[in-house]
């Protein structure tokens, strides 16, 4: 009986451990835009795309949007959860959705067949309008 009880003890010690490293790590320094590959901008309204813009390897957005990513690598919190963008940037390793007051980020942290999904609220309304003014 005393075996199971550490037994128990230990299992749930690193469930928490574990879920704990899982919800709030840091974001990861392979969250970024790769610079040889082109960037897909799309602008959404009601679920339609509304506006496309394509920028090509080597742009000044692939540079803007690692800048921003290396400044914002506190506060991510993983989530399952499916969002719906407004605003939304891609690319073969890594995306990112602005929705409201919140930038998703979707990225192949540990394999490419693996992708992490991680939230942060967006108190950065300059930079969102910021993209939307010079694209639109």
């Amino acid at each position: 009986m005393k075996f199971l009880l550490k037994f128990a003890v230990v299992v749930l010690t690193v469930l928490i451990s574990a879920g704990v490293l899982f919800f709030y790590l840091p974001l990861s320094q392979n969250a970024r835009f790769m610079e040889g590959e082109e960037i897909v901008f799309l602008i959404y309204d009601g679920g339609i795309i509304e506006k496309k813009i394509v920028f090509p390897p080597y742009s000044n957005m692939h540079i803007k949007l690692n800048n921003w990513l290396s400044g914002n690598k506190d506060g991510w919190q993983h989530s399952i959860v499916n969002y719906v963008p407004e605003v939304y940037f891609r690319s073969k390793g890594i995306s990112v959705k602005l929705r409201g007051n919140y930038v998703v980020i979707n990225y192949a942290q540990y394999s490419n067949e693996h992708h992490t999904q991680i939230i942060k609220e967006l108190n950065d309304s300059e930079f969102k309008n910021e993209l939307l003014h010079e694209n639109l």
